[in-house]
């Protein structure tokens, strides 16, 4: 009985809520290459090849993200840039400030 409700309404709902697309605004979310650049600030003790977690203000909203560092020591507090985009890893690569 609930099961063919719900099969019922769902079209008659997707029917009904089309023409009310147009009053509501679709914000488009960052992408991942618009942090690249940024400053972040590490936020666990360490960060290595595998392990780290930096936050980066973006748009006036501060995001947790997965960082990594291959060759260069950081620990917990330390501010760094994002450097490169790990698409397969979902985290980025980061390095020191050059200035």
């Amino acid at each position: 009985m609930v099961a063919t409700s719900v099969l019922v309404a769902m079209p008659i709902a997707a029917i009904i809520s089309k023409p009310l697309q147009r009053f509501f605004n679709s914000a488009e979310t960052s992408k991942s290459s618009d942090l690249l650049g940024l400053e972040c600030t590490v936020v666990t003790g360490k960060v290595t090849s595998t392990f780290g977690q930096a936050r980066v203000q973006f748009q006036g909203t501060e995001q947790l993200i997965q960082v990594r560092a291959d060759t260069e020591q950081f620990t917990s507090g330390d501010t760094a840039v994002l450097l490169e985009h790990l698409k397969d890893q979902r985290c980025y690569t980061i390095t020191r400030k050059p200035w």
